[in-house]
């Protein structure tokens, strides 16, 4: 709290590249929304992946793949 810096050990991976789903080299995983599940507690993130040259306002040119991840935080 002190350095108000992200504990590297706290840190998780949510999703990387997947070359073999097709998936270009230049991906970027983009426009996250995330909310809370009312039933299970979870985290519930989503995202959309698009080739990462393409600019903010335009089209992948090929189809937009959406991603849905529901993260179980540890209970006390």
């Amino acid at each position: 709290m002190k350095t108000l810096r992200v504990k590297r050990e706290t840190v998780t991976v949510v999703e990387s590249r997947k070359p073999d789903l097709g998936q270009p080299p230049n991906i970027r995983f983009s426009n996250w929304r995330r909310y809370e599940d009312r039933q299970t507690k979870n985290v519930v993130l989503l995202m959309t992946g698009c080739p990462g040259d393409v600019g903010r306002h335009e089209t992948c040119g090929v189809p937009q793949h959406g991603y849905r991840y529901e993260i179980i935080l540890p209970t006390e």
